[in-house]
């Protein structure tokens, strides 16, 4: 038993973990009503340092 512990142990194959789990919409319709606006004390919190971050900081940038 502890030398198929062993075995098991020190195999060397590793799995990246794939992160994108929230699948894309079918479809996206406009609907009738309010729009979705946010209040000025929402925080939005995205990585920083990659061309996506200054992309989401532009489009959401309050002018």
């Amino acid at each position: 038993m502890a030398i198929a512990g062993l075995a098991v142990s020190c195999q060397s194959v590793q799995k990246e973990a794939d992160y994108r789990i929230i699948p894309l919409p079918q479809e996206i319709a406009t609907a009738q009503g309010n729009p979705f606006v946010l209040k000025s004390g929402v925080k939005i919190l995205y990585p920083e340092g990659t061309k996506r971050c200054n992309a989401m900081r532009s489009f959401w940038r309050v002018t």
